[in-house]
């Protein structure tokens, strides 16, 4: 039998050639349909399937077709649901009726796909761990959906979680969690600790647990309802503190009893030192639910000095940048063939009246500082500042640039929206060794160029013997006509000859994703 092939079912115009000509792209084998009915009784050419269903196209067919696809999967089928109504329960149905991932509407198409050719990879490279990923992150699977897999395989084992500030374990007999450990917080509480964490690895080992200790008796079942309902309570409390990064202190602890506040005594010595708030949810006194809660309270009655970082402030007002650029000094210098420097004054409009702003954008903060500290002559000589990096320098002949590297990350977006018209040009920076999450990436790119449509390139670098630049390029799902380049990562001078690629951009035609606002 051939390979495993990608199924897709979906009625939205848009969303179905996004996803069939993206797995075509990576040469998988992809078969569509708008309804149901042909997909039930598709030849067996296939090892495997792996279903894509958006479920507004489910809510037009009827109950009995829908179980009928379900109940005929194989072992080596996988169904992923995607724009499910964000309510728990309903994503829950789908578990129990045998889905392997199950997206609500917050989750974009490119990230449904994005994840749908990350499985697939494993799927295949891995046939014998299935649905049981034995190591990767937390960014890219959703932790209730990574625990009904290792239910579904009914595993036996010790699961451990590792993020910036902490470390965990979850124990698991037959499928089910039998024990959590973090920190001081076992049981329930320790699951449900880790269960907030978004960011980190985890790494699953095979061990026999019979003798470890049962600290927990909820089903799974139970424990997912309880997370999900936990996460949406939360929510409104994580908003109210911006960032990690936001700095907390507990004043006047001597008032706690007037607001019968009565927490413990290690507790109240702790936060009364200037803490991040990251730092705060993994102390060992409280697991993080607890904490959020009690900081709220304390936040309510002004028990609690909330200090923002700079970066989420801009929310409120725009910066003054500046201030910034005249502080950065002209380090190195850069000397181009007259052509050469002609064609960038035109296309970034330099002048020798003020520098032109070139925004460097990278999803690997690696070699974002490494390109950044290289042209401006040492680490020590970039700026830091909104969460930002900043550098100068010269062209020669009176002209400047200056870069402002910036992650490819949530915050992205919103740092770009208070630059107003100060942007004169992008650069992407892609490293070839580190694809995993290309599209979100792509994401960022596609909405930064929205924003600011200005001449942009794509450079790449950190290729292997057997990558090509057109292979690269060819991972990447851009509605842009983005030039494409490639540098040497050790080299200032080939560094800054990306400058010379940036071109002007433009909608690729028939690519523009327009939301649909349809309604059940």
């Amino acid at each position: 039998m051939a390979e495993t092939a990608i199924v897709v079912l979906d009625r939205s115009p848009h969303q179905s050639e996004y996803l069939v000509q993206s797995f075509k792209e990576h040469e998988i084998p992809v078969i569509y349909n708008a309804v149901l009915d042909p997909i039930l009784d598709l030849p067996d050419e296939y090892r495997g399937r792996l279903y894509l269903v958006d479920y507004h196209t489910l809510t037009f067919e009827k109950r009995e077709s829908v179980i009928k696809l379900f109940r005929g999967l194989k072992n080596e089928d996988r169904v992923i649901v995607y724009n499910v109504t964000p309510d728990a329960n309903k994503r829950i149905v789908f578990y129990e009726l045998g889905a392997f991932r199950v997206f609500d509407r917050t989750v974009n198409i490119e990230e449904v796909c994005a994840n749908a050719l990350w499985w697939y990879e494993q799927i295949t490279t891995h046939p014998d761990i299935s649905d049981v990923l034995m190591e990767g992150r937390l960014e890219n699977i959703e932790f209730i959906h990574f625990l009904w897999g290792l239910a579904r395989r009914k595993v036996s084992g010790i699961l451990e979680l590792t993020m910036e500030r902490n470390h965990g374990e979850l124990y698991f007999k037959n499928g089910q969690i039998i024990h959590a450990q973090v920190l001081t917080h076992q049981g329930l509480d320790g699951l449900l600790h880790m269960a907030l964490w978004q960011n980190g690895t985890f790494s699953f080992k095979r061990h026999n647990t019979k003798d470890i200790e049962q600290t927990i008796h909820n089903t799974l079942l139970g424990l997912i309802i309880l997370i999900s309902d936990l996460k949406l309570k939360l929510f409104s409390i994580q908003d109210q503190f911006k960032s990690e990064m936001s700095v907390l202190q507990l004043v006047n602890a001597g008032d706690l009893p007037l607001y019968k506040i009565n927490l413990d005594e290690g507790f109240v010595e702790y936060l009364s030192q200037p803490r991040e708030y990251g730092d705060v949810l993994e102390n060992p006194f409280y697991p993080n639910h607890q904490t959020m809660m009690i900081l709220q309270q304390l936040k309510k009655t002004g028990l609690l000095r909330v200090n923002e970082p700079i970066e989420t402030i801009i929310e409120k007002e725009a910066p003054a940048f500046e201030h910034i650029y005249e502080s950065v000094n002209t380090l190195n210098e850069f000397r181009f063939d007259p052509e050469t420097l002609k064609q960038i004054k035109t296309t970034l409009a330099l002048n020798t009246e003020a520098p032109a702003k070139v925004v460097v954008i990278c999803d690997d903060e690696e070699l974002l500082k490494h390109y950044l500290a290289s042209l401006a002559g040492g680490a020590d000589r970039v700026i830091f500042e909104y969460n930002m990096h900043f550098i100068r320098f010269s062209l020669g002949e009176g002209y400047e640039i200056i870069l402002i590297g910036m992650m490819a990350n949530p915050q992205l977006l919103r740092l770009l929206s208070v630059m107003s018209e100060e942007i004169n040009g992008f650069i992407f920076l892609i490293n070839a060794q580190n694809l995993a999450n290309v599209g979100y990436y792509s994401y960022l790119i596609n909405q930064s160029l929205v924003q600011h449509p200005v001449p942009a390139a794509c450079a790449v670098t950190f290729f292997n013997e057997r990558q090509m630049l057109e292979k690269i390029k060819s991972h990447f799902f851009l509605n842009w006509n983005v030039a494409w380049t490639q540098f040497e990562a050790n080299d200032a001078d080939s560094m800054v000859q990306v400058l010379s690629s940036i071109s002007p951009v433009e909608p690729i035609e028939g690519k523009e994703m327009e939301e649909e606002g349809e309604e059940e």
